[in-house]
């Protein structure tokens, strides 16, 4: 009897009581012949191995009973499932004859299905984003003189690559969990309520700096109002706009953050029958009272945004791409259309999946190529640009870029002539020092 083991959720332990009876009503003796494959058989908080006597006590006329506990220390191994453990007790009389029973112990432990692969895919695209990002910020620094990095506006490349990243950290908060014991709970909170606050600023900082990047190549084109609106181009005033931006996404946040704040929640799927209430599997996720309001709020923002850029890179389709890079553009645009529209069905009809592998994986997923393909779309081009020499044909502004990446392969081979020359001039005073100083030629 009470051969049931609870994970506690450290450690399960359950009393067991063996009965014997002997036909003669002569004594029994009882020991452990076999042992469970997980957990282990003691008394009086001794562990028994095999062959160890139970100690067994008369309880009646041929009678006897023996006591002991089936303990289980690691409960919270990714090993210990819900189940029966199996053992052996052997019954030998006087005579010599003897008897095996079997004991069973049923285990029960809460799988609380944590995502394990779609974890190590969700830091292997954080990696490859972020790897990507650092990359681009390099290239952007050191080139940052050539005329296709100039033209393209350096410190907008900048603000996309910090977007990129930020957005790209969600992807950190989203494989966040509990833990196995429940014990990281803290930690998981704190990442539900970072989520939107990283993907939101993220993604507002990247696409806002495109569309003041946009904006400005629209005005400084169209002659007519760049002489009526030169303030509006400013530096000042394009981040002035970006802050704005920054201002409404803050907003929504911190009413999303202080009204119905995301915490992460566990939602039972199988009770056990044997004790009541007890939980046999759950899954685990953030979840907030009202968090599918603000989700559509900023969706709905974010598409605004995305139109907004769409128009503009419209506007500047006739401009070169060394300027404009509309054309690059578009492809993200519309990249980050289909992700942000697929992705809104996507995150309803599993927002309580019991998947979590595969819940864990479409969010990653989702965020990781919206980054990737801004930075390959927006950076690529430009890189391929700077390092073939090439530049991309036709639209307004050709001719200028055309002269601007001439006088800079003519810089750069003068420059290299000049450290040629001073090298070798170099080399001569120091062969020349030397020689004696009483030498003769």
């Amino acid at each position: 009897g009470g051969n049931l083991a609870v994970c506690d959720p450290f450690k399960a332990i359950a009393d067991i009581t063996v009965l014997a009876q002997d036909v003669d009503l002569e004594f029994v003796y009882l020991s452990i012949s076999s042992l469970p494959s997980r957990g282990g058989v003691q008394k009086h908080g001794k562990n028994l191995v095999i062959g160890d006597s139970l100690q067994a006590q008369p309880s009646g006329p041929g009678r006897f009973v023996a006591t002991m506990q089936y303990v289980l220390d690691d409960c919270l191994s990714e090993q210990t499932k819900s189940g029966f453990m199996h053992f052996n007790v052997t019954g030998e009389d006087q005579t010599g004859r003897k008897h095996t029973i079997p004991v069973s112990v049923k285990v029960l432990k809460e799988d609380k299905l944590l995502p394990k692969s779609a974890v190590v895919l969700g830091n292997a695209f954080f990696g490859i984003n972020s790897f990507l990002s650092l990359l681009c910020l390099v290239w952007t620094i050191i080139h940052r003189e050539h005329p296709i990095v100039k033209a393209a506006q350096v410190e907008f490349l900048v603000l996309i690559i910090v977007g990129t990243i930020l957005s790209t950290s969600a992807i950190l908060a989203v494989t966040v969990d509990d833990g196995y014991d429940g014990s990281l709970k803290a930690r998981a909170d704190f990442a539900c309520l970072l989520m939107p606050w990283l993907y939101t600023f993220g993604f507002m900082t990247t696409f806002g700096s495109l569309y003041c990047k946009l904006f400005r190549v629209s005005r400084v084109f169209d002659i007519a109002l760049y002489k009526q609106d030169h303030d509006r181009i400013s530096r000042r005033a394009l981040f002035s706009r970006i802050l704005k931006l920054w201002v409404l996404d803050l907003i929504v946040c911190l009413t999303w953050t202080f009204y119905s704040p995301l915490e992460f929640q566990r939602f039972p799927i199988r009770m056990s029958d044997d004790v009541p209430d007890f939980v046999l599997s759950s899954v685990g996720y953030c979840e907030g009272k009202h968090s599918m309001v603000f989700v559509i709020i900023i969706a709905v923002f974010h598409l605004v945004l995305l139109a907004y850029v769409s128009y503009y890179c419209y506007v500047t389709k006739h401009i070169n791409d060394s300027f404009s890079e509309s054309k690059y553009i578009r492809i993200a645009i519309a990249s980050s259309l289909q992700v942000l529209l697929f992705s809104m069905p996507i995150f309803l009809m599993t927002g309580k999946n019991n998947d979590q592998e595969t819940v864990v994986f479409l969010r990653s997923g989702i965020i990781w190529l919206n980054d990737f393909s801004v930075l390959v779309l927006v950076f690529g081009p430009k890189a391929y640009f700077q390092f073939s020499g090439k530049i991309a044909q036709g639209g307004v502004g050709f001719e200028h870029i055309e002269h601007a990446t001439n006088e800079h392969k003519l810089d750069s081979k003068e420059s290299k002539r000049d450290n040629s020359k001073r090298s070798r001039q170099q080399k001569a005073q120091d062969d020349s020092s030397k020689l004696p100083k009483n030498s003769f030629t």
